[in-house]
């Protein structure tokens, strides 16, 4: 595993704590790195505090240059730094890639172009038409769409984020009827080609999105 797969330091990182069947995840930031351990700042939620004690094990997951990571380890000491608590950890075993199906995704609507695309050589088939996402994420994303789709089929996109567009070549897994909108169809698109720099964009954006959303607790 390469070193750039772990998490940095002041890098903001999702921890995930498992308890029986329920499972709850907190946003935060890693606050210090060593060889003998790494220190995370604990959550800004008294129920964090309450969950997250000494000998509890939790699974960190960052972003890398090349998708997200998870790693386990297990919280040793919580103490006071600077003003607040941190989380002090065991060195951390070697983190694992999440897989483009476990990329999380949030109901969430922007903009998106899409164009469909004549087999795998990506001859546009159709000008671009103007849509919105009905959910989006690191791995793909739901769109809703006027007119029929077939399943299978290539897929252009351009997905408006603030900080500029997203572009990707996708495929249609399924494309169903909107119950809410019998006129449109939800269809869902998953990502074959994107630049690692823009779905690590989406992705970023999905966290802060899920953040500001209060989706984090």
């Amino acid at each position: 595993m390469r070193e750039q797969n772990l998490p940095t330091l002041f890098q903001r990182v999702q921890i995930r704590v498992r308890q029986g069947a329920e499972e709850m995840t907190y946003l935060t930031r890693i606050m210090e790195l060593s060889g003998s351990g790494f220190l995370i700042a604990m959550p800004d939620s008294p129920e964090a505090e309450n969950r997250l004690q000494p000998g509890v094990k939790i699974e960190v997951i960052a972003i890398a240059h090349d998708g997200l990571y998870f790693l386990s380890s297990e919280i040793k000491d919580i103490k006071p730094d600077e003003g607040r608590l941190v989380l002090v950890m065991d060195p951390p075993r070697a983190p694992k890639r999440i897989q483009r199906r476990n990329y999380q995704r949030i109901d969430l609507a922007v903009d998106v172009r899409f164009r469909m695309l004549v087999g795998p050589d990506e001859t546009p088939s159709d000008p671009f038409t103007n849509t919105k996402s009905k959910n989006l994420g690191g791995g793909g994303v739901l769109l809703s769409i006027g007119r029929s789709v077939p399943v299978k089929d290539y897929i252009e996109l351009e997905i408006a984020l603030p900080d500029g567009a997203v572009h990707a070549i996708g495929r249609v897994v399924t494309s169903k009827a909107d119950e809410a909108q019998p006129d449109r169809l939800d269809v869902a698109v998953e990502y074959l080609l994107i630049d690692t720099s823009d779905r690590e964009r989406i992705v970023r954006y999905v966290f802060e999105k899920q953040r500001t959303l209060g989706l984090w607790r």
